[in-house]
């Protein structure tokens, strides 16, 4: 029975595997860099919005804060 050759038999192949890895790796960081530069470009989306009701409320220590 013939055994298969086995995966990375040669330094070679190993060097243009990780070279190819690489390469998708890069392509991916700057497809995701180039879609963050994208987002920061566009204003933050805003809503309008109406308070229905607003108040103050101390918590156990003391702490105040505003309930919205």
């Amino acid at each position: 029975m013939l055994l298969p050759p086995p995966l990375l038999a040669s330094k070679k192949e190993l060097f243009v595997l990780l070279v190819a890895v690489g390469c998708v790796a890069l392509f991916s960081l700057f497809f995701h860099y180039y879609h963050f530069l994208e987002l920061h470009k566009t204003a933050l989306h805003v809503s309008k919005a109406t308070v229905l009701n607003h108040y103050t409320k101390t918590n156990a220590k003391g702490r105040t804060y505003d309930v919205f």
